[in-house]
């Protein structure tokens, strides 16, 4: 039937959207707002949906042979910036293990400690 149909529109920065010729409607990578951090933006499609009236940046498409080619920019670095953050809770983390664990106490250094 005509549902299975869509037809490419032109998107911004050399992309291309993909509208249903049955609905009219955009076809869009949906997000499963797995990490959601305040840094505005809900997840990377976890899903494909056809439900959009408006072309914006999860119904623009790059088509390409090379899957590693293409990630988008604004999520490459909220991305990086996410694990950055992680990274410097894991080594605080760490640190705090590592505290007390050497002999270091409120009190000062304990007796026979690897710190003493």
């Amino acid at each position: 039937g005509e549902r299975e149909h869509f037809k490419p529109a032109e998107a911004a920065n050399g992309a291309v959207s993909i509208k249903s010729c049955a609905l009219g409607r955009f076809l869009c990578a949906d997000g499963e707002r797995w990490l959601n951090m305040g840094f505005g933006f809900d997840g990377v499609g976890g899903h494909i949906v056809a439900d959009r009236e408006h072309v914006d940046q999860w119904e623009s498409w790059f088509i390409t042979q090379d899957s590693d080619a293409f990630t988008h920019p604004s999520l490459t670095a909220k991305l990086g910036i996410c694990g950055a953050i992680g990274v410097i809770g894991l080594l605080i983390f760490i640190l705090c293990l590592a505290i007390p664990a050497l002999g270091f106490t409120a009190d000062g250094v304990a007796a026979g400690s690897a710190a003493a």
